[in-house]
């Protein structure tokens, strides 16, 4: 069985990722050209990973075996033109208020050695057990547990202030009660005893941006380059803060270049069955694993956060069958070739990530890819790149509002997961981390 595959770089981003605006607005007619509903922007850039296992869908399931003039005809697009915010440059004021955050947010643990009682703010390493009416309830213990003194994390009123003023090496026994909002609704509002002993008391400090720090850390850039030094790694964040810039560039094209073309395409009749099935079961899942997660039904989820999944399958159906007519009518095709190349190339760019995911050759990763997805990541992507070529494009300046500082990446460093410079997920290194459900809540939709 094949494993759903998301793109690490840019070029297969664009496939699952043309969702409509009007995904909150209710259905589109599948047969209709629908312009009130909009194409969007593309998934997060840099996405990587190889999820869940997915259904087996045959070749009508993807647009490279679809006959898009079948469903769509495409107007002139050639005096089209579209407004797209300046990219944004990347100034050393920008690089450094990224690198600072970076640290700020990879701070060093160090146990504390000059005291031994426990105070507020302190990172205390403990062991503990938690009892109701004597027996040990489910997941009610845990070692080595790192908890930040008043930090809550626990839940529980009075657990992180029983522990401050005793010392390392000290077993505590803290008797509390559940709060009547508890998660787990047979241990609400009952009482616990807790059983803690106390290992050791650590602070954090924020590590000094060096050469040797950086060179101690191994870390690798996205070409497989060892960072060796401080301007090494400002370097690198120049790169993914400018790469960043391009894509919001690219996204904002995306989004009005698709809601123009869609105003001048005309469709006919229905939409191809298998493919718009694909589409829909892709969302439906990634939903329902939220479902899942918050105990509640699809249905619940959708209603929730008015969720359309119908429009959502309509509109990027229509989106993609768009492209590739375009595709056709250019000229652009992507073989099955050229996609397992591309698998190649990412494999090489990131053979450390995937070696930590236990991946050891490009044909094992290529072998977890449904390389009909692949190729039509490509080629979908490669629409939108010839689209910027093929339509003016008339740069404005951004909003005030626009003008903050670039965000921050939020990188994670350490000797435990060397080349990890994004936020660390099932689906990989993420500069913009992957939350489905939280873009389709705005009418967005991403893979």
């Amino acid at each position: 069985m094949k494993k759903r595959w998301i793109s690490i770089a840019l070029v297969c981003t664009t496939a699952l990722a043309l969702a409509a605006c009007g995904a909150n607005a209710g259905k589109e007619e599948a047969s209709g050209a629908g312009t009130e509903s909009q194409a969007v922007e593309g998934a997060d850039t840099g996405e990587t990973g190889l999820a869940a296992e997915e259904k087996t869908y045959p070749d009508e399931a993807y647009i490279m075996f679809i006959n898009p003039s079948d469903y769509v005809t495409v107007g002139d697009y050639s005096a089209l033109s579209v407004e797209v915010t300046r990219k944004r440059e990347v100034t050393d004021e920008d690089v450094e208020n990224s690198v600072q955050q970076i640290m700020a947010n990879n701070q060093i643990e160090t146990e504390i050695t000059d005291r031994t009682d426990v105070r507020e703010g302190d990172i205390v390493d403990i062991d503990y057990v938690g009892k109701v009416d004597g027996q040990e309830y489910d997941n009610g213990s845990d070692q080595g547990l790192h908890l930040e003194v008043g930090s809550d994390v626990m839940g529980i009123e009075g657990f992180d202030d029983g522990l401050i003023g005793h010392k390392k090496g000290e077993t505590v026994t803290l008797n509390l009660t559940f709060p009547e909002d508890y998660g787990t609704s047979d241990l609400a509002g009952q009482p616990v005893v807790f059983e803690v002993t106390i290992n050791g008391i650590y602070t954090y400090t924020e590590p000094e941006l060096t050469d040797e720090y950086i060179a101690e850390l191994q870390l690798t850039d996205d070409r497989g380059r060892l960072l060796k030094t401080a301007d090494d790694f400002r370097a690198y964040i120049r790169e993914q803060l400018e790469m960043e810039a391009d894509t919001q560039f690219k996204r904002e094209f995306q989004t009005k270049a698709i809601e123009q073309l869609r105003t001048i395409a005309e469709y006919k009749g229905d939409l191809p069955e298998a493919f718009r099935g694909r589409i829909y079961d892709y969302y439906h899942d990634e939903i329902q694993q939220e479902a899942d997660v918050s105990g509640m039904t699809i249905e619940e989820v959708c209603e929730a956060n008015n969720i359309d999944l119908d429009n959502i399958a309509d509109t990027l159906t229509k989106n993609m069958l768009l492209l590739a007519a375009i595709a056709n009518q250019e000229g652009v095709t992507v073989d099955e070739a050229g996609a397992r190349q591309y698998l190649e190339e990412q494999y090489a760019a990131s053979k450390d990530y995937f070696s930590m995911m236990g991946i050891t050759s490009s044909e094992d990763y290529a072998s977890m890819a449904d390389i009909r997805e692949v190729q039509e990541s490509i080629l979908m992507d490669s629409v939108v790149d010839l689209l910027q070529e093929k339509i003016k494009i008339v740069e404005v300046e951004p909003a005030e509002e626009d003008l903050e500082a670039l965000p921050d990446e939020d990188f994670e460093m350490g000797t435990e997961d060397l080349n990890e410079y994004e936020e660390e997920t099932e689906e990989g290194p993420n500069p913009e981390d992957l939350e489905p459900l939280e873009e389709i809540e705005d009418g967005e939709a991403s893979d």
